[in-house]
C-alpha cells in the first residue's frame, strides 16, 4: 500500500479525532492527574491538540501541596497556564497570579528563603485550579 500525503494527513486526522474520545480523554486525565512532569507533559500535549479549556480535563488536575511537593515544579506549571492559557484567566486575576509567581514566590526562591512559601503558593495553586474550571461551575443569576 502506497502512503501519500493525502493519506497521511487523513490517518493524522483519525488519530487527532481518536484522542478526543473518551478513552483517550481518561488518558489525558490521569497526566493531568499525576505529579509536576506529568501535569506539564498533559497540558503541553492537550494544547499542541487543539485541546480547548473546556474539552481538557483540568478538574482532574491535582496541584495539591502533597502532589507538588517543591516549588520550583509549580512556577513551572504556572509559567505554562501563562504561557498556554493567559486569555482564559480574568485580566485581574492573571495580574494576581503573575504577582503571586513572581514577586512572592520565584523572589524568595532566588533569595534562598525558606519561610514565606506557602502563601503565594497556594494562591497560585488557587486561582489556577478556578480558573481553568470556570467554565465548570454554574452561574447564580438573580432576579432571572
Amino acid at each position: 500500500m502506497k502512503l501519500t500525503s493525502k493519506k497521511l494527513i487523513r490517518l493524522i486526522e483519525q488519530q487527532i479525532d481518536d484522542f478526543k474520545n473518551k478513552e483517550q480523554s481518561e488518558k489525558l486525565a490521569l497526566l493531568l492527574s499525576g505529579d509536576a512532569s506529568d501535569i506539564i507533559q498533559g497540558m503541553e500535549l492537550a494544547y499542541t491538540l487543539g485541546l480547548s479549556v473546556e474539552e481538557t480535563p483540568f478538574d482532574k488536575m491535582d496541584l495539591s501541596r502533597e502532589n507538588v511537593p517543591d516549588y520550583s515544579d509549580l512556577l513551572d506549571i504556572a509559567d505554562l497556564v501563562i504561557e498556554l492559557h493567559s486569555d482564559e484567566i480574568v485580566s485581574y486575576l492573571r495580574k494576581h497570579l503573575i504577582k503571586a509567581m513572581e514577586k512572592g514566590l520565584r523572589r524568595r526562591l532566588d533569595m534562598g528563603m525558606t519561610t514565606g512559601l506557602e502563601h503565594p503558593a497556594q494562591k497560585i495553586r488557587t486561582i489556577i485550579k478556578n480558573e481553568l474550571t470556570a467554565h465548570q461551575r454554574p452561574i447564580n443569576v438573580i432576579g432571572v
